[in-house]
């Protein structure tokens, strides 16, 4: 149970550096100026979209047999290992204007959309498929997603312009899909 939980956190945490929620994240500390409400307007996203990529992960699982699965997750953490070093911009139009509304909606409805077929969400359902574990795969990447998103939130845009640091994390996170994609056509695991 330890090792997805440590591999979905650290994987989905490091792809979610300089992702356009983290981005998302920014704005709306920016704009709203309360981040008790953001982080758990942020956190109930994160928990459904994690939930749904894990039963998603963990049905592929179950329905395809073993040797089309390893090359369903290997193709998916190469996809995930390009994905990640493609450039995002702030989706400030995917913060949703609801006006008379308060920020724990605006978070939570902004990052639920911003959040739907992300590569985190991807990268959740492939490690769900990986391990066949969905509790210790879905704490995991929240946990990875909130930890990355919460001090841009609690900072506000004093660390959100050091886009230095994304771009390293962005090829971190590369090398570490490459590197699982190889062990998982090879028939390992990387933990």
């Amino acid at each position: 149970m330890i090792e997805p939980l440590v591999v979905s956190a650290s994987v989905v945490g490091i792809a979610e550096l300089g992702d356009r929620t983290q981005l998302l994240s920014l704005v709306l500390a920016c704009r709203y100026r309360r981040p008790v409400k953001i982080i758990c307007g942020i956190f109930g996203a994160t928990l459904v979209n994690n939930i749904i990529a894990g039963f998603a992960g963990h049905w592929v699982g179950d329905v395809f047999a073993s040797p089309a699965l390893k090359w369903i997750i290997g193709f998916s953490f190469l996809g995930m290992a390009v994905w990640v070093l493609l450039p995002e911009k702030s989706d400030a139009e995917n913060t949703i204007a609801l006006k008379g509304r308060n920020a724990l909606i605006t978070a939570f409805v902004s990052f639920l959309i911003a959040e739907m077929g992300d590569k985190t969400q991807i990268a959740t359902a492939a490690l769900a498929a990986h391990y066949h574990q969905l509790l210790p795969i879905i704490i995991g990447s929240t946990f990875g997603i909130m930890a990355v998103n919460v001090p841009i939130v609690l900072l506000g845009h004093g660390t959100g312009n050091n886009t230095k640091i994304f771009r390293v994390a962005h090829y971190i996170a590369a090398v570490i899909f490459l590197i699982e994609a190889i062990l998982t056509f090879s028939g390992y695991k990387l933990f």
